[in-house]
């Protein structure tokens, strides 16, 4: 008897839409990572890319009081703190690929440094 190695477990539902496993679907996200990682490096390292860091960092309003609406345009107490919350949260899932040298030089570094 010859034995076969066995194909991994693919349910039904992703063989047929042509999905990976979840191991391989995995190493795929992961392999994403590195390589947005890589590619966050290599665009906030220049001075403009931190240049448009700080951009990203205002206009989210990371760092700043969440709590806030606009009666004026309609917008409640709680549509507003949602409003300020999801925006913030833009920039915390970009935040995971930046390094802290890069984050910290935008934070607190003088806007003067990154003018050409």
């Amino acid at each position: 008897m010859s034995e076969e190695k066995e194909k991994p477990h693919i349910p039904l539902h992703r063989e047929r839409m042509g999905l990976p496993d979840n191991e391989e679907q995995k190493k795929l996200r992961e392999q994403k990572r590195k390589q947005l990682r890589e590619d966050c490096r290599v665009v906030f390292n220049s001075p403009s890319g931190r240049r448009v860091l700080r951009y990203l960092i205002n206009i989210t309003g990371y760092g700043l009081q969440k709590v806030g609406g606009n009666p004026a345009i309609g917008m409640d107490l709680h549509a507003g703190l949602l409003y300020n919350c999801a925006r913030e949260q833009v920039f915390l899932e970009l935040k995971e690929f930046i390094s802290d040298e890069v984050l910290k030089d935008c934070l607190f570094g003088v806007f003067e440094d990154l003018v050409e």
